[in-house]
């Protein structure tokens, strides 16, 4: 990648290297890109770039964010409703958080990544270049999930961050939830379980029994009043996306990158990405969730005081046990991986049977914490 692709087209004013970087020289060492291995719906590409300058060797890292429509994800979605899928991923989000003055009002013991510069490279897609951030990569304990808990709560609960978050959020926030089970959910794992195909795989019919059938099909039944009890709930902010990949423990605090989702969002959003993306990810086992939940939602709940809002506990754990089990219910036993796996994958004891199991498990645990 030639750097002066990331500083947009010639045909436009095309910003000086050293002048965007506040340096008075600038020479490019290298620029490798960043490997991800997570799915990215507006993120194309990610760039660490080498500069030697007159306060010596710096790196940066530059985010390219674009259109969906240009996404090889999109390939994966019917025909018909990719238009509806590009119109629900407004890829400018992220590059107007950095335009924007969020920077100024991130709660105590939080930042944004400095931001450099955010170049238009195109009508679709533009360059946003911000430093490279040494963090700690340790696996979290208690204490850093209750740090970042309570930080959410201060987010949610920031009148100035919800300001912004209406003028340049994801205009779907507030109904985050609906939106989310009727684009992905409905299509890749409820119509399993509602046409009974789930139920014929014989790696889930090892592990579950006609109890856990019939709850399963009541919690989607009952997802719609479900849908009505979030929205009802008080209209916050959120990040979007808050998980730990995406709360790098710096300077004592955290460094929150990954902003293309940010919205005003209900009470508790925040939480199921931050409780459960670990587990998601399998690098936490399953039955490390209720404790991570028992350390975050009180550690919200102080957040969510400290920024002004009052809630009681019961208030704050039916407003998290319901947006968890909608969000993670369905597609908790991962039929994307069952469905190609070879025979020797299959059979009892293998990895991909254990998980199954895990995740059944896991079902159960969000289903016991919520009423339909």
């Amino acid at each position: 990648m030639d750097v002066a692709a990331l500083l947009g087209p010639p045909e436009l004013p095309v910003p000086s290297l050293a002048a965007m970087l506040g340096v008075s020289e600038a020479s490019v060492t290298g620029v490798d890109e960043v490997e991800y291995d997570l799915m990215a719906l507006t993120t194309g590409s990610r760039w660490r770039v080498g500069v030697d300058t007159a306060h010596g060797h710096r790196c940066y890292v530059v985010k390219v964010a674009r259109t969906f429509a240009r996404s090889p994800i999109l390939a994966m979605i019917p025909p018909a409703l990719r238009d509806e899928a590009i119109r629900a991923l407004p890829w400018q989000i992220e590059p107007d958080v950095y335009r924007s003055e969020l920077h100024r009002h991130m709660p105590a013991g939080s930042r944004l990544p400095a931001c450099h510069g955010v170049v238009d490279l195109d009508d679709a897609s533009a360059a946003i270049w911000m430093e490279f951030v040494q963090h700690d990569t340790s696996v979290w304990d208690a204490a850093r999930h209750g740090a970042a808990a309570r930080l959410l709560g201060r987010l949610a609960a920031s009148s100035s961050v919800a300001d912004i978050a209406d003028d340049i959020g994801h205009p779907a926030g507030p109904g985050q939830a609906r939106m989310y089970w009727s684009g992905r959910l409905m299509d890749q794992f409820v119509r399993s379980y509602l046409d009974g195909t789930a139920w014929d795989d014989p790696v889930i019919a090892r592990h579950v029994d006609a109890r856990f059938r019939e709850r399963m099909m009541r919690f989607i039944d009952g997802v719609p009043a479900l849908f009505d009890e979030i929205e009802s709930l008080p209209l916050l902010s959120s990040h979007g996306d808050a998980c730990p990949n995406n709360l790098l423990a710096a300077d004592g605090g955290f460094v929150v990158i990954d902003w293309a989702f940010f919205a005003r969002g209900r009470m508790g959003f925040d939480l199921s990405q931050l409780v459960i993306s670990e587990i998601e990810l399998r690098q936490r086992p399953t039955e490390r969730l209720a404790d991570v939940q028992q350390v975050c939602l009180p550690a919200y709940r102080q957040g969510l005081a400290d920024g002004g809002v009052s809630v009681s506990m019961a208030e704050l754990e039916r407003a998290h046990h319901i947006q968890l089990a909608v969000a993670h219910v369905v597609s908790a036993i991962p039929l994307d991986l069952l469905t190609p796996a070879v025979e020797a994958d299959r059979v009892p004891g293998s990895a991909l049977d254990r998980l199954t199991a895990d995740r059944v498990a896991m079902i159960g645990h969000m289903l016991d914490n919520i009423e339909i």
